[in-house]
């Protein structure tokens, strides 16, 4: 390869980096890989996995009774403001409603600065289980979105390739692990997505 190819090949590779990196709008860690997930399939960061959020094991069990995945005493919210409330009813119908909006918030932009793409979220499996309901979202798509404000640089490509959001919602937490395959379970890996301790 010629060196005046290398260099355009260069450019080229770093103008479009953006497209290869994190699928989640909140970062990834930069040793993951193109979908957000580590080597291993698990999440790797997003907004569910930020450093405010608590895995099942780190949790204090501060409620007689109850295993530390349906607990989250002492950890904080990782949602954002726009994020759906949490179901009154952990009904396995609205849970499946509350996790998919739930997984549209974590990983699209605001709908006003998607151009272009399309994303599936597929059918929302649910299986009730001790002290809350398991839900598993798959997500397949990719979107273009409008460049920030005084960004000159055309508009950036978002490739979500597929994963599986997996989810943990019981009356006092809702966990979350994203993986490829919707094997993970969010009671032993899930990070808080949200408290309300008891």
């Amino acid at each position: 390869m010629s060196p005046r190819r290398r260099e355009v090949c260069a450019a080229l590779l770093a103008a479009f980096a953006g497209c290869t990196g994190t699928t989640d709008p909140g970062g990834s860690d930069p040793e993951g890989t193109a979908d957000g997930t580590d080597a291993d399939g698990t999440d790797a960061g997003s907004p569910a996995t930020s450093a405010d959020s608590t895995p099942a094991d780190e949790t204090a069990d501060e409620s007689p009774g109850l295993p530390a995945y349906a607990t989250c005493d002492g950890a904080s919210n990782a949602l954002p403001a726009s994020a759906p409330a949490v179901p009154e009813s952990l009904e396995p119908s609205a849970v499946a409603s509350y996790v998919e909006a739930v997984e549209r918030t974590l990983v699209l932009p605001p709908d006003d600065e998607i151009v272009d793409g399309h994303v599936i979220v597929g059918t929302v499996e649910t299986e009730s289980v001790e002290h809350g309901v398991l839900a598993r979202v798959p997500v397949n798509g990719g979107y273009y979105n409008e460049p920030m404000e005084g960004n000159t640089t055309a508009t950036v490509h978002a490739d979500l390739g597929t994963h599986v959001g997996n989810y943990f919602v019981g009356e006092r937490v809702v966990r979350r692990v994203r993986d490829r395959d919707g094997e993970s379970d969010p009671r032993e890996d899930g990070r808080v997505l949200v408290c309300r301790p008891g």
